[in-house]
C-alpha cells in the first residue's frame, strides 16, 4: 500500500509541475526532464496492488491530461518560431535583393569621361 500510495503522490508532483509552469520553451525542457525522472521512478514501483487504484487513475487521467495541454502548448510554440525563422528568413532575401552584388571589380577609365 506504502508504494501505491508512493505512485499518487509522483503523479501528484508531475501535475503540480505542469500546473506551474511558465508557459516558455527554455523551462519546458527542464519541466520535460524532471517530469521523466518521476515517469521512470513510477515505473520502478509495482503496479500490483489494488489499494487507491480508483484515486490512481483518477490522477493518471488528470496527468494525461495536462500532459497533453503542455505538448500542445509546445507544438505551438515550436509552430510560432518555425514561422518567425521564415519571416526573418524572407527579410534577408529582400534585403539582398535590394542590395545589388558586385562580384568583379570595376575601373573607370578618366580618359574616356
Amino acid at each position: 500500500m506504502i508504494e501505491r500510495d508512493e505512485r499518487i503522490e509522483l503523479l501528484e508532483k508531475i501535475i503540480d509541475n505542469l500546473s506551474n509552469w511558465d508557459g516558455k520553451l527554455d523551462s519546458a525542457i527542464k519541466l520535460i526532464e524532471l517530469n521523466d525522472q518521476i515517469l521512470v521512478k513510477i515505473k520502478e514501483l509495482k503496479s500490483d496492488y489494488q489499494t487507491n487504484n480508483e484515486l490512481y487513475e483518477e490522477k493518471l487521467a488528470e496527468t494525461v491530461k495536462l500532459l497533453d495541454d503542455f505538448l500542445e502548448a509546445i507544438k505551438k510554440a515550436r509552430a510560432a518560431l518555425i514561422e518567425e525563422n521564415k519571416q526573418l528568413n524572407l527579410k534577408d532575401k529582400v534585403l539582398q535583393n535590394y542590395i545589388p552584388q558586385i562580384d568583379e571589380t570595376i575601373f573607370i577609365d578618366k580618359d574616356v569621361l
